[in-house]
């Protein structure tokens, strides 16, 4: 082995009979995949790690709705906690990830006011019937390439380079 440290990173879940794994150069990454859950879940859970604003998201859909949104919203913000590195160190409630595939914005507890990551991407995944997943990477001008295994025909799915950050203070 060499002293040189890998530019390759990667970050691996699953849930049921689906895994995903990410893996990045350069950047880092993380990825979720959950079930959608059941309403008494989404119901007890979902005040404890999500934000007043993603709450108030998941309450105005109609009830069959709530559960794949709460999967959608779950999974980005575990995307983003496992590729930022710091994991659940960082309160629940202080991250807001539901913009649409955008940069999360973080409670700056010392002034009270929601900002932008400067850093962060957030894309969802359309996974399976029945689960939702993202992935998070750090930095700009990425290209994700989705592809299933066992591989159905020769099936890649890519996305167009992610737009720069928001660049806010």
């Amino acid at each position: 082995m060499t002293d040189v440290e890998s530019t390759v990173r990667f970050n691996l879940a699953h849930s049921g009979d689906l895994a995903l794994v990410a893996v990045a150069r350069g950047r880092e990454v993380g990825v979720d995949v959950e079930r959608v859950p059941p309403a008494r879940t989404i119901e007890e859970v979902g005040p404890l790690v999500f934000c007043a604003r993603e709450r108030e998201r998941i309450e105005q859909l109609r009830p069959n709705r709530r559960g794949p949104a709460f999967a959608r919203l779950w999974t980005r913000k575990e995307a983003y906690l496992k590729g930022d590195g710091r994991g659940l160190l960082l309160p629940l409630n202080t991250i807001d990830v539901s913009g649409r595939d955008a940069a999360p914005r973080l409670l700056d507890e010392s002034g009270g006011e929601w900002r932008m990551s400067p850093r962060w991407r957030i894309h969802s995944l359309r996974v399976a019937t029945g689960y939702a997943g993202a992935v998070a990477v750090d930095g700009d001008g990425w290209r994700l390439r989705m592809r299933s295994w066992p591989p159905r025909g020769r099936e890649v799915r890519e996305s167009p380079p992610a737009p720069p950050s928001p660049r806010r203070s």
